[in-house]
């Protein structure tokens, strides 16, 4: 099973994914928690050349540099009946926010090979006046 929590920055999403993750291996069932970008070695590459330094400012590659992280995350999940994976963000983050910079949505979906069956979306979010409070705290 699959289950992804989405939202923008700030809206709490990494907690509550953390906190589902937790209290179900607490009652005895296997979950696993992961997020995108990954602590993979794209992943990685995203948060500091792509996010902190806007080194690279083609959306087309961004994109792919997504989907490249992505490829590497889905391997290395273990999809079956027992484990529920709950992802910190996915496919969905990039249809966000590389479609917000131009990107085509049917560019950005063509890797359909980079999506895993998604059982549950949690969209996360709330007010702007508490996002802007949550992420000026840090």
């Amino acid at each position: 099973m699959l289950i992804v929590f989405e939202g923008i920055d700030g809206s709490g999403k990494t907690t509550q994914a953390k906190i589902l993750a937790r209290r179900l291996n607490n009652q005895g069932l296997k979950a696993s928690y992961s997020k995108e970008p990954t602590e993979g070695v794209i992943g990685r590459f995203i948060r500091q050349e792509v996010l902190a330094n806007g080194q690279i400012t083609d959306p087309r590659a961004v994109v792919l540099l997504y989907a490249a992280d992505r490829s590497t995350h889905l391997n290395s999940v273990v999809f079956s009946d027992d484990v529920i994976n709950i992802f910190d963000r996915f496919y969905y983050s990039s249809v966000a926010y590389q479609g917000a910079l131009g990107v085509p949505i049917d560019y950005i979906l063509k890797g359909k090979f980079l999506r895993a069956e998604t059982r549950l979306s949690v969209p996360n979010g709330y007010r702007s006046h508490t996002r802007l409070k949550t992420i000026k705290s840090f």
